[in-house]
């Protein structure tokens, strides 16, 4: 009797052991299961903030906002002038890489406006399809805006469309990434003037359809977003040259300036 009842005993742990060994072998598949796993999840996020991070940040960037005071131009009136666009610091990294990725120093493009009569002034801009740095990029823009002026404050109201493409390595040294934007908005802007200074701010909005196609893995992103931004400036005229320096922020992701010279006809 005392030998079966030890007997009994000794099968009841070693069923208690297997169960727990089970368990244990269970709860460390699991684990590795999960550490195998998680990292590409966390990849997978990372690599989709990082694209969509770009997406905003160059459709801010190549945006079309006003750069100057309110206009005023009469009926046949017009100006002409060149914009630079110096590039912020961008971190394009897209991935696991480490390469370093230089985008090009600056943008420059191309802007006139013509007065239409009655406070209405039409606004154009092109940016020619230039080689700088590996990037060579395409792209235009037509605006609208209505303005007034009593004494020396003036204000305007401006709706924008906008598109174009670059080309370059943008997330990679070498590649030839393809860039798309289209964007379109609205922006209202006031300003004083005191002989030939002018200092100026507003608010905008817009939204903003971009496509970014990768070359290094053939891979594609597009999104549509919508967005808003402010900016602050001052212009110098001096007889029919203006010259203006405006500070632009566009959300949390983007903050730079663009230099505008012009030319009155």
């Amino acid at each position: 009797m005392p030998q079966r009842l030890q007997r009994q005993a000794t099968a009841a742990r070693s069923s208690r052991l297997r169960v727990r060994t089970g368990a244990f072998t269970i709860g460390v598949a699991a684990t590795l299961l999960l550490l195998g796993t998680s990292p590409r999840r966390v990849e997978a996020v990372v690599f989709t903030d990082q694209i969509k991070r770009l997406e905003q940040v160059y459709s801010a960037l190549l945006d079309f906002r006003p750069g100057a005071p309110p206009l005023s131009l009469d009926w046949g009136q017009s100006e002409a002038g060149g914009e630079l666009i110096p590039v912020p610091p961008i971190d394009n990294r897209v991935g696991a890489k480490d390469e370093p990725v230089s985008p090009p120093p600056a943008i420059g493009r191309v802007r006139g406006a013509i007065g239409l009569g009655s406070g209405w002034v039409l606004d154009l801009m092109v940016l020619p399809p230039l080689d700088v740095d590996g990037y060579v990029a395409g792209q235009s823009g037509i605006a609208i805006e209505y303005g007034a002026a009593i004494g020396a404050l003036s204000a305007s109201l401006r709706a924008f469309y906008t598109q174009g493409v670059i080309r370059g390595p943008i997330t990679a040294p070498g590649a030839l990434d393809a860039f798309t934007l289209e964007n379109n908005g609205g922006d209202g802007r006031v300003a004083w003037t005191v002989g030939a200074l002018s200092v100026y701010a507003g608010l905008g909005a817009g939204w903003s359809r971009t496509r970014l196609e990768i070359a290094s893995d053939g891979s594609l992103s597009a999104a549509a977003f919508p967005y808003s931004y402010g900016f602050a400036g001052a212009a110098w005229r001096s007889g029919l040259w203006r010259v203006t320096v405006e500070q632009q922020q566009t959300e949390s992701y983007l903050s730079h300036i663009v230099l505008t010279a012009s030319h009155g006809f």
